[in-house]
């Protein structure tokens, strides 16, 4: 007896250790994501969140979905590698090891490929070595932006060296090396890699289409734009000004509230040398109505000279498991519910992906409308609703009552006087 109730018991606890069925009713849309890639050599995929997908969904609603199963998967914004990588050699066009204690040594680098970033430089010796070693770099001998420290050494065997200086991958026209062992230098290997650049779309707004207004009340410019669902989460400003510090704000329309909400604020500037290109990042997309305003004082209104909106290309990277690759083809994506939250993922795999690892990549099809939507008592907003309901139907019972006994008092009270 004591046996079966065990059984009976674990048979439970394995039933809630099964994921729930995913319930798509709740999400107005959906894609199919589709691949016509061999699956054989890999356990990841990854597809593009286009613009359909950015104007109906909510952010946080987005759900990989592969036959009633949940797929965990991480949000990222799209980024492409650009320009070469490989070996150069610098030119020496300074030393000194007349130091007490260091010798020093200037070097011009040559020019870069497009899009290439310096990331590290060999050090050699016509003997064994160690030695502390500040490295710094920069566009002009006398502005070095960019400092490192290092010890390198050489024991003479395999493997018991570390001639290699690291430093900070940038685009450097010069280096000063300052070592703490006096003896002579060479610089044989200067490597250089592509550089990483994060993948957007822009939209240069036509002046004409935006409406200007002065504010007297607050002594500030109001910038008025008309947005039919173009989604952005940056912008870039360039003004006829050369020299002005003005506060701002940024404020879009809420859909929800039907009024135009505050978003961010801050200041732009400059310093009066040239004219520079303003940037305001957002921590949300705008998808809708927006207005920028900025306070003057007692300073005339700048002269806005141009605006671009810029919306960062976004992408879904996924795990697919062995199981799932038969399925592989009832593959989709979910997405426009207003109510639902970030999903709960164990993510400790994103730390397994290198730039090696092979990702198959995939394609959304075209928008549907989700033929299982319906709204249900359960989740918001009709649970919302019935909450409230139910609330103010028994805040009505319990004032009711409480009304008809004061009543009565008061009657009594009353009767008690006549008497």
């Amino acid at each position: 007896m004591k046996q079966s109730k065990l059984i009976a018991a674990l048979m439970l606890f394995s039933f809630g250790l099964v994921a729930r069925p995913f319930k798509d009713s709740g999400y107005k849309f959906y894609k199919e994501i589709k691949t016509s890639n061999s699956l054989t050599d890999s356990n990841y995929g990854k597809f593009k969140i286009d613009n359909d997908v950015i104007k109906n969904s909510y952010y946080t609603d987005l759900r990989v979905v592969i036959d009633e199963k949940q797929i965990p998967f991480l949000r990222r914004v799209k980024t492409n590698q650009i320009g070469k990588k490989g070996t150069t050699v610098p030119e020496v066009i300074f030393s000194n090891n007349k130091g007490k204690d260091s010798v020093v040594y200037v070097l011009e680098l040559p020019k870069l490929p497009e899009g290439s970033e310096y990331t590290s430089l060999k050090v050699v010796t016509d003997s064994k070595f160690e030695s502390n070693v500040n490295i710094s770099l920069g566009n002009t001998p006398k502005d070095f932006s960019q400092t490192t420290n290092a010890f390198l050494y050489n024991y003479g065997k395999t493997g018991d060296a570390d001639s290699i200086l690291k430093f900070t991958p940038g685009k450097y026209k010069y280096a000063r090396l300052e070592f703490f062992v006096k003896q002579s230098y060479s610089f044989p290997e200067l490597e250089y890699v592509s550089s990483t650049q994060q993948a957007d779309s822009r939209e240069e707004i036509p002046l004409s289409s935006i409406k200007i207004q002065n504010d007297p009340d607050t002594d500030a410019t109001v910038y008025s734009f008309e947005n039919k669902g173009k989604p952005f989460q940056k912008i870039l400003l360039k003004f006829e000004e050369q020299n002005f510090n003005r506060n701002y704000e940024i404020k879009f329309f809420n859909q929800k509230t039907k009024e135009f909400q505050q978003l961010t604020s801050g200041s732009l500037f400059n310093d009066g040398k040239e004219i520079i290109e303003q940037s305001i990042d957002l921590n949300q997309i705008i998808k809708s109505d927006w207005k920028l305003i900025l306070n003057n004082g007692n300073d005339p209104a700048l002269k806005l000279k141009s605006i671009v909106l810029i919306e960062p290309t976004e992408e879904i990277v996924f795990k697919i498991s062995e199981d799932d690759k038969p399925n592989i083809s009832k593959l989709r994506l979910y997405y426009g519910n207003e109510y639902a939250l970030d999903p709960d993922f164990d993510l400790t795999w994103i730390s397994m992906l290198e730039e090696s690892t092979a990702i198959t990549k995939f394609s959304t099809s075209e928008e549907k409308k989700n033929e299982n939507f319906s709204y249900s008592i359960l989740e918001p907003p009709v649970s919302s609703w019935i909450i409230r309901v139910l609330f103010f139907l028994g805040l009505a019972l319990v004032a009711f009552p409480a009304y008809k006994v004061l009543d009565i008092y008061s009657k009594s009270k009353d009767e008690a006087k006549l008497s």
